[in-house]
């Protein structure tokens, strides 16, 4: 089986799906069955877990958003990064993950693909997540999008440098899955570009 991770496109277990090519973003857009994934975490490190996940589809549909209440600490650092304390999870009303693991499943193993930026760690995040809570997930065929972005143009940086390259703003973009929706946006611009250039 060819490699998955030649296209930063992974799977959690053996896929039979053909991995796509970098320059088809095109064809992944206004599609239900598409996903883009952003997580919110408790840290960094081989215990960490994930209180907040968006799921986006193409359309620019929100298929799902929660907050859990992790097992562990919220690292002091990662609290400073995303605003989220165990405080701030309760007062919104955040469930243990177990509460959320089935639902979040079921969407992820019926996407076509799942896209996200750094998607290795968000697939880790989650993944960590599950397992620490005695769960699993089911087969999911990740698609790397800043892999994808470095192979397009031959430039880098993180999500908010590549958003804010191609004059995505923050300000113009719902608060809810700010990330997955700055993803979306470069999908359409890059695409855009790239018909016109075409």
């Amino acid at each position: 089986m060819e490699s998955m991770s030649r296209y930063g496109y992974t799977a959690w277990r053996t896929s039979r799906r053909r991995p796509h090519r970098p320059d088809d973003w095109a064809t992944l857009l206004d599609r239900t069955d598409v996903l883009i994934v952003e997580t919110r975490n408790t840290g960094g490190g081989g215990r960490a877990e994930v209180i907040a996940v968006t799921a986006l589809d193409t359309t620019g549909a929100i298929r799902f958003a929660a907050l859990s209440l992790p097992a562990g600490r919220i690292q002091v650092g990662a609290a400073a990064a995303h605003g989220l304390t165990c405080d701030v999870l309760r007062g919104a009303g955040a469930l243990p993950w177990a509460e959320l693991h089935d639902d979040l499943a079921r969407l992820l193993e019926g996407a076509s693909a799942v896209l996200a930026w750094d998607s290795a760690h968000d697939r880790r995040m989650l993944e960590q997540t599950a397992r620490r809570h005695g769960l699993t997930l089911p087969t999911i065929c990740w698609r790397d999008l800043s892999v994808d972005y470095e192979r397009l143009l031959y430039a880098g940086g993180s999500l908010a440098t590549v958003a804010e390259r191609h004059g995505v703003c923050d300000a113009d973009l719902p608060r809810a899955g700010t990330d997955c929706r700055r993803m979306l946006a470069i999908l359409r611009k890059l695409s855009q570009t790239r018909r016109v250039s075409s």
